[in-house]
């Protein structure tokens, strides 16, 4: 045999090779990520009340939330800002065992059936915000239901963008003297004519942000969170996080940029990706040889 026909019968042969993994792959991720429109990340229903940080976290279902969000007919800016403060606390369940739970146990690690990316990405990268991690897309938070301040924040920070409300989320960080106590995470909302607020949709509690001394700001913060119906201990610790160092962010995209992009990315990859595959599978001899198209159109005439 000519060594020119043997070339060319290896290179058909790996083009064959070729074809058919693309096929598989486009077959295996079509079916993955069908999978994932039909096997919701919400499991919160199977988790132990004890697991949360507040009885009775989640008391509105996706379809209360997504009706609730929607801005009523004359609702001021603030009201508005107050109003969905209460609707994102009641949407999502702050997981108490967030830092030590199995990343696998809620789930905190994305899915592979959601999202074949980010669940690659929590491997490939060691930081605890991207293994147990905090979506970009408030939705997607809203759909698995658990999550920790920062999600309670991202998720009232883009609503209120949505409805060109300008706000900030802060993140606190406790003095040297409460390391134990773990930061916090809050939403700053400045409306028109109106004075500052800090919005605690984790909490469901609205402080005033006053220019007060540190002892009287301490006090004011300790008093709203006793008037929510919280204890002075835990009122004391939030009030005393409150005094700690902040940063101010202006969006979750501020706040997560190239996470952000990332994570957009990465649901738009999910469906393309199959589809080239299998465009690449159609044009190749394989296909030809498999499926002649002529063949199929002779079946379709008769």
């Amino acid at each position: 045999m000519p060594s020119t026909i043997r070339t060319e019968n290896s290179s058909l042969a790996l083009s064959n090779v070729f074809a058919a993994v693309c096929a598989a792959l486009a077959i295996f991720l079509f079916g993955l990520n069908f999978y994932g429109e039909i096997k919701t990340m919400r499991l919160v229903d199977n988790i132990p009340s004890s697991d949360f940080k507040f009885e009775n976290d989640i008391s509105l279902d996706i379809s209360e939330t997504l009706e609730q969000i929607k801005r009523r007919k004359q609702e001021t800016d603030l009201e508005f800002s107050f109003r969905l403060t209460t609707v994102v606390q009641q949407s999502i369940g702050h997981l108490d065992t967030w830092f030590t739970a199995s990343p696998d146990y809620y789930p905190q690690r994305v899915p592979m059936r959601e999202n074949i990316w980010l669940h690659l990405m929590s491997y490939l990268f060691k930081d605890t915000e991207v293994v147990k991690y905090h979506f970009a897309n408030y939705r997607k938070t809203l759909e698995r239901g658990i999550g920790i301040c920062g999600d309670h924040a991202y998720m009232l920070s883009q609503i209120l963008w949505d409805n060109d409300i300008p706000n900030s989320i802060l993140v606190f960080t406790p003095h040297k003297d409460h390391l134990s106590e773990g930061g916090h995470v809050l939403v700053e909302v400045r409306p028109e004519n109106d004075a500052s607020y800090l919005l605690d949709a984790d909490f469901g509690v609205i402080i005033p942000n006053e220019k007060l001394s540190a002892e009287s700001r301490h006090s004011l913060i300790t008093r709203q969170f006793m008037n929510a119906g919280y204890l002075k201990d835990q009122s004391t610790m939030l009030a005393d996080i409150l005094g700690g160092e902040m940063t101010e962010f202006s969006s979750t995209w501020d706040i997560m940029k190239k996470r952000y992009i990332f994570e957009v990315a990465s649901y738009k990859i999910k469906w393309l990706l199959p589809i080239v595959l299998l465009a690449i599978f159609l044009c190749s001899p394989l296909r030809k040889k498999l499926i002649p198209l002529t063949s199929v159109k002779q079946k379709a005439r008769d």
